[in-house]
């Protein structure tokens, strides 16, 4: 595991900084869906549907984006768990950040952000 988060560091170092106009869709999905299958027991097993961007504007006016959707995965006893919310943020210095997994606040909390309910989004795939 600690490996394989220290390839995502460096791939996120050989990224560099992000800015709004060099953001590419199908060059970040395949790590944020790694990002949110590292909260998992078995994060070969994820399962994802329903994908997509947003983007919003920080304070600073910098583009941040997330992605969201829903994420399935095997638990402990090798059963799926279900579809659940999940989002990972994309910060404009090239940062992932997953939600955490397996709370109702948690999900609460991906479907607010990924609505718009939090603040204004706009969904750019």
């Amino acid at each position: 595991m600690r490996t394989f988060q220290f390839l995502l560091s460096v791939a996120l170092l050989a990224v560099g900084p992000l800015r709004a106009a060099e953001f590419n869709v199908e060059q970040f999905t395949a790590d944020a869906k790694a990002a949110a299958a590292r909260n998992y027991r078995d994060p070969g097993s994820a399962q994802f549907r329903d994908t997509y961007w947003i983007r919003w504007k920080s304070d600073a006016g910098n583009a941040i984006y997330a992605m969201c959707g829903e994420v399935n995965a095997k638990n402990a006893y090798g059963a799926y768990i279900g579809f659940a919310p999940f989002y990972v943020y994309l910060f404009p210095d090239g940062k992932l950040s997953a939600s955490s997994t397996g709370s109702e606040l948690d999900a609460q909390m991906a479907i607010k952000i990924c609505t718009g309910q939090l603040r204004p989004v706009e969904r750019i795939n």
